[in-house]
Formats: C-alpha cells, sequence, structure tokens
C-alpha cells in the first residue's frame, strides 16, 4: 500500500484535504465513499511534492517521527482541542469512529493520536465510546468516560463533548490564573531569601569583627542581628536539613490517604489560603455538578462522581457521604449542611430542588464562585508583590539602620 493525498467533497459540497493508504487511486475513491465522500483528486504522496517512497519523502516521516513535541505528555489543552473537534464533527453528522479517524490523523500529539486511533479501532469490535475510553485512563478521566457513557444514552454525545471541553478549558484559564499569582511572590521571595542569607552570612560578620576589633560596644538591636547571624552561621546546615525533612515528610504524608486528609483539612483552616480553597471547591462543584445533572445523572449518582474527582480528600470524604444521605432520602441541600461548604451552595440547592431546576441552580453557583474565585485571584496577585517587597526591603532597611547606628556610635566615641 502506498499514501495518497486526497481532496474531496462530502453531500454539503463541502471540501476535505487529507491522506490516505490505499492500493490504487480506485482504492482511495472506494475508502471515501464509505466516508460519505466524493474523490475530486488523488496524488501518490504525502502532499509534500515528493512521492511516497522517495528518499525525500521518508526524511521528512523520519524527521517527523523525532520531533521531541510528539512524544510529550498529553495536555489539558490537547484535550480541549480534541473535544471540541469531536463536537464539531458529531455536529455536522459523522459518526463516532470517522471522528475519530480524523482526530488521529490532526492531533499533533503522538500519545493521544495513537490513543484516540486504539479507539477507532476498538468500537467495531462492539464496545461503546465510553468504553473505550475507559480503556485509555492515562489519558482521560473516570469522569470523562462518565460524562461520554451519559451522552451516548442520552443521544447527546455532541453537546458532552463542548461541556468537557469547556470544563477543561476553565481548569486552564484558572491555573494560568494561579501561576501568574504565585510566579512574581516565587521570584520575589527566592531573591529575599538570598539577599537575607547573604548579609547574615557574610556580610554582618564582618561588621561584628571590625567593631570587636575596635573593643567598641554595640547597640541592641545591631546585637541581636549579630546573634541572629552566628546562629545562622554555626548552625545554618542543620536549619536547613531539618527544613529540608519537615517538607520531606510533609510530601510524604500527603501520598497517604490519612495524612491527605489531616493536611487538607488543616490548610482549609489557614488564613486566605482556606478561603481561597473554598471557593476553588465550591466553583468546581456547582459547574461539574450541573454538567453531570443535564447529561442525566441522578443527584446521588452526580455527588458519587464528583466525590470521585475531588482533589481535596476533605471534599472528597464530605461528598461521599453526601451521596450516602441523598440514597437514605435526605435532599441535596441537606446532605450539603457540612463545615467547609458554603451556606450559599445549601440555600441555592434547597432553591433548585423546589423548583425543579437543581441543575440551573448549580449552574449559576458556579459562575458565583468562579467570579468570586477571579476576583480573589486578581486580588492576590496585585497585592502580594508589594507585601512581599515592603517585608524584604523592611528586613535589609532594619539591617542597615543597625550598622549605621553602630557606625554612628563608634564614630563619636572617638
Amino acid at each position: 500500500m502506498a499514501l495518497y493525498s486526497y481532496v474531496s467533497l462530502d453531500s454539503d459540497g463541502t471540501e476535505h484535504k487529507g491522506r490516505i493508504e490505499a492500493d490504487s487511486p480506485r482504492h482511495v475513491a472506494e475508502q471515501l465513499r464509505q466516508r460519505a465522500q466524493y474523490m475530486v483528486s488523488a496524488e501518490l504522496g504525502d502532499g509534500s511534492g515528493f512521492a511516497s517512497g522517495s528518499p525525500m519523502a521518508m526524511l521528512q516521516v523520519v524527521l517527523g517521527k523525532l520531533a521531541p513535541r510528539q512524544y510529550l505528555p498529553v495536555r489539558t489543552t490537547d484535550l480541549v482541542f480534541f473535544f471540541r473537534q469531536m463536537n464539531l464533527m458529531l455536529g455536522a453528522g459523522y459518526t463516532v469512529v470517522q471522528s475519530l479517524e480524523v482526530a488521529a490523523k490532526v492531533i499533533q500529539r503522538r500519545r493521544l493520536a495513537r490513543a484516540v486511533q486504539r479507539m477507532a479501532d476498538a468500537i467495531p469490535g462492539g464496545i461503546s465510546f465510553a468504553q473505550a475510553m475507559a480503556a485509555e485512563k492515562r489519558i482521560f478521566s473516570p469522569l470523562m468516560v462518565s460524562l461520554v457513557e451519559s451522552g451516548e444514552v442520552s443521544g447527546q454525545l455532541d453537546y458532552v463533548m463542548i461541556r468537557i471541553a469547556e470544563n477543561l478549558q476553565r481548569r486552564i484559564d484558572l491555573r494560568n490564573q494561579l501561576v501568574s499569582a504565585i510566579t512574581y511572590p516565587a521570584i520575589v521571595v527566592i531573591i529575599a531569601i538570598g539577599v537575607i542569607w547573604f548579609m547574615m552570612a557574610k556580610v554582618i560578620p564582618k561588621f561584628a569583627a571590625f567593631f570587636a576589633h575596635r573593643g567598641k560596644d554595640l547597640p541592641e538591636i545591631t546585637r541581636f542581628l549579630v546573634s541572629v547571624s552566628d546562629v545562622i552561621v554555626d548552625h545554618g546546615p542543620t536549619i536547613a536539613l531539618v527544613v529540608g525533612m519537615t517538607v520531606f515528610v510533609i510530601l510524604v504524608s500527603y501520598t497517604f490517604e490519612k495524612g491527605k486528609l489531616y493536611l487538607d483539612i488543616f490548610m482549609l483552616s489557614v488564613p486566605i489560603i482556606g478561603p481561597t480553597m473554598r471557593i476553588y471547591a465550591a466553583s468546581q462543584f456547582g459547574t461539574v455538578f450541573s454538567t453531570l445533572l443535564q447529561s442525566g445523572f441522578t443527584a446521588m449518582e452526580g455527588m458519587k462522581v464528583m466525590a470521585g474527582v475531588m482533589q481535596n480528600a476533605y471534599y472528597r470524604r464530605a461528598l461521599f457521604a453526601a451521596a450516602d444521605e441523598i440514597l437514605r432520602g435526605h435532599s441535596v441541600a441537606n446532605s450539603l449542611n457540612r463545615k467547609h461548604i458554603p451556606i450559599l451552595m445549601q440555600h441555592m440547592a434547597a432553591v433548585g430542588e423546589r423548583s425543579g431546576e437543581l441543575d440551573t441552580a448549580m449552574a449559576e453557583i458556579g459562575r458565583f464562585y468562579q467570579g468570586q474565585l477571579d476576583a480573589r485571584v486578581k486580588t492576590m496577585v496585585a497585592l502580594t508583590g508589594p507585601v512581599l517587597t515592603l517585608v524584604v526591603g523592611g528586613v535589609v532597611g532594619l539591617v542597615y539602620i543597625a550598622m549605621m547606628i553602630a557606625v554612628f556610635r563608634a564614630s563619636t566615641t572617638i
């Protein structure tokens, strides 16, 4: 078989271009007819101007396979592109298999393209789209699989595709906001630690030795800084080891369910960080839970799915317990009556249940808390930089003033 580049038209007159492996142009036409397309032209080769099998064509294939980007892990942006493309093709009347085959040829990330092609090959064997996705568990999350399964049952698979893409896009936007909020403060903190360490370990000891050689008494604030400097110089490696071990123990304990639960509960109680985590969880719950309800899930099923995808161990346990309460006959609003779950969410759930529009109420609460989160992140970005600058400037200024006081006192007693 050889590689052909083709141009075809579908029943709507839309032009399509692509590549296909076939024995002859007639074989190309037969394959295109199976896709409900009419072949306009077919040329031997990949459309680059080089014949298939020629040295230049082979070189292009080799260089394409050597491109490092193809072998990198699948990113969330790759999944957004995939689900948007699936929504477009399913909405245009393509079958799932046809959509997957086209997507596999267009996707540049090699791992995702291979996974999509495996799904396209597996579905004709008698499994569903959701089952094929579940087999690719390294790429597609259980939430995606559950939503696709509900879309297949309800016949709204194209709608589910765009909702998944929108949820993933919101996650990307939030991550970018958090990265932008953390990057500048992190750089300032690193520089501050370096400056403070240099002054404490190198500058202050030289000043202290100079004044000790002169036999001058140091002011109280200068003696305090000299004492801190002595501790850093004498016990710096020990302090660094203790801090490193503490961080290591925290990270290791976070890999265990009970340790993760205690740490997540602690973080929810920390000022600034805790309220931000609660707002983020409320936004995620409202947005995704409404999508599950609109896709045909019952409140109990949606609650269990949400519990499985929540990253915070406390909220995961709370939502599993809420699902059990719903099963026993409690309302969604009563099941959400728990610590660290906003009261507004409970009230909105009660309103949604009374009106029979719980999905709409949850979507509204998701949008509300998403707006709250955006505003909070912007405020943190605006305030964190100046606050850290003041702290660093204050420390450096304190060292400078302490040294200048000592110098002036020494000069006046000569």
